[in-house]
């Protein structure tokens, strides 16, 4: 797999911000239309973001080490830092300068949200989404440590923490544990670290381009058989196996292709043919508004339709969409200088 396809994996980040985007929007709203995205699955993008994260973090790394870390620091912290002045600029409750302040906002741009940080209805700059990046960027420290490492040592960790997430996913259904964003003690880090670490072992052990496929499609298989198996027992628990047929399915089938969809694009992108340039800077685009879209729609949401009456989705989403844009071109000197390079 020497080729990479840079393009449409942009255009694919954009499609699952998008799901994400539209995942929250639906939380009290009809969407018409825009249902269908929602049967893809907001947290099977966030396993789609992920796995293309560790892939393209693994392909950085490999063709140049130098600058690592810095090259890290500009990607990622000028919009994020973005996000989270936009969600202090529109934050509708009131905020006082104190050390209660400063407690808070510290472990957010620390990226410790799920270490020590708390959850506040009035702190809208606690970004809610932002608790993948946290995982993401705990990867990224992890990154040059993990290089030096045996293939079969990495395989091991993928399948320890994809142990350990199976298990956690069961407890919440069993023992009510919370969702991933109210986790403590940084146990996200372990919890995800399978799915980010099957995306790295594909870009650094080329050599093993089948072995990677199996394991990529084991991961996926294994939470969609687990997804379904607990919505069957929930079905069977509260006798209503009926809406296994009239609405779960629908889902299930939104869930699998939303897998299928990262799977086939991220392990065969590189077969596609060259595309024109036209299409290249649109995706190139798209895919670079896709990390503060991810970032600020709730923020942007909220704002919106607190202050401004906005329920309709399309005008949500193109505010999201502008805010977004407005942000990658005054923050995103990264992303900018890139796609000029």
């Amino acid at each position: 797999m020497s080729k990479v396809n840079w393009e449409i994996l942009a255009f694919l980040r954009f499609i699952l911000a998008s799901v994400v985007m539209i995942g929250h929007l639906s939380e009290g709203r009809d969407l018409g239309f825009l249902k269908v995205f929602t049967y893809l699955g907001s947290f099977e993008a966030i396993l789609g973001f992920l796995v293309i994260s560790g892939f393209s973090i693994g392909r950085s790394i490999i063709r140049n080490q130098e600058n690592y870390f810095k090259r890290r620091i500009f990607r990622i912290y000028p919009v994020y830092f973005a996000s989270i002045l936009l969600g202090l600029l529109t934050n509708n409750c009131s905020i006082h300068i104190n050390i209660q302040f400063f407690v808070t906002l510290l472990p957010n741009l620390f990226f410790l949200n799920n270490i020590v940080a708390t959850i506040s209805d009035c702190h809208f700059f606690f970004n809610t989404p932002a608790w993948t990046l946290n995982v993401e960027v705990w990867m990224y420290c992890l990154a040059p440590f993990l290089l030096k490492l045996k293939k079969n040592t990495l395989f091991f960790f993928i399948l320890a923490s994809f142990f350990c997430f199976l298990i956690y996913e069961s407890g919440r259904s069993l023992f009510h544990w919370p969702y991933y964003f109210g986790t403590k003690y940084g146990i996200n880090l372990v919890l995800f670290a399978f799915i980010w670490l099957a995306g790295f072992c594909l870009a650094i052990f080329p050599e093993s381009y089948q072995e990677n496929k199996r394991i990529i499609i084991f991961l996926f298989a294994g939470y969609l058989l687990l997804n379904i198996g607990k919505q069957i027992i929930f079905r069977l628990k509260h006798h209503s196996i009926s809406e296994l047929v009239h609405t779960d399915i629908v889902f299930f089938l939104g869930n699998i292709i939303c897998l299928a969809l990262v799977y086939f694009i991220l392990l065969y992108s590189f077969k596609a043919t060259t595309l024109k340039p036209f299409t290249k800077r649109v995706f190139n685009l798209l895919g670079n508004l896709s990390y503060p879209l991810y970032l600020t729609h709730c923020t942007t949401f909220g704002f919106l339709a607190i202050n401004y009456h906005f329920n309709n989705p399309y005008l949500l989403i193109i505010g999201a969409m502008i805010v977004s844009f407005l942000i990658y071109v005054t923050f995103d000197f990264y992303s900018r200088k890139r796609a000029l390079s």
